[in-house]
């Protein structure tokens, strides 16, 4: 595992050599990831926790998941970072962003292939339904500036 998290920041170090100014704008702010233990929701997570340990970039991070354990297991490091919270939540069940969210990254889907093409009204409803919860639940959120979404 250590091995693995060295090469994250590695990553990390590279992207960040290449666009440290433009990430200036995210001093001191507020950042909700759904989907956070999914493929992209994970590495989103991990540049956030680089910033904030390599950089002093004070951002918070609010994880959207289902599955707590999968979280601490997969990012044992990042679930005990003082500046991240983690909210149990199915995505098409959120009723609520907190209210210092600036930026929310919208990374909540399956991937998996088999599930699209095997049951793809449910699919898509999923994807739907999980949009509209987000939507709702963010029209609440007062700093909020923008919303990424990745599904």
């Amino acid at each position: 595992m250590h091995q693995q998290n060295k090469a994250i920041k590695n990553d990390c170090e590279f992207v960040f050599s290449h666009v440290s100014e433009k990430l200036n704008h995210l001093l001191g702010k507020t950042i909700l990831i759904t989907g956070g233990t999914g493929f992209i929701g994970s590495w989103l997570s991990e540049v956030v926790y680089y910033l904030n340990e390599s950089h002093n970039m004070g951002i918070n991070l609010f994880i959207v998941a289902r599955d707590h354990n999968r979280f601490k297991s997969i990012l044992p490091h990042i679930s005990n970072s003082k500046n991240v919270k983690f909210i149990r939540s199915d995505i098409r069940n959120l009723t609520e962003v907190p209210i210092e969210v600036d930026y929310i990254i919208h990374a909540a889907n399956s991937p998996d292939n088999r599930f699209h093409f095997s049951r793809p009204f449910e699919s898509m409803t999923t994807v739907a339904e999980g949009m509209s919860a987000l939507m709702r639940a963010a029209s609440f959120a007062p700093n909020l500036q923008k919303v990424i979404n990745l599904s």
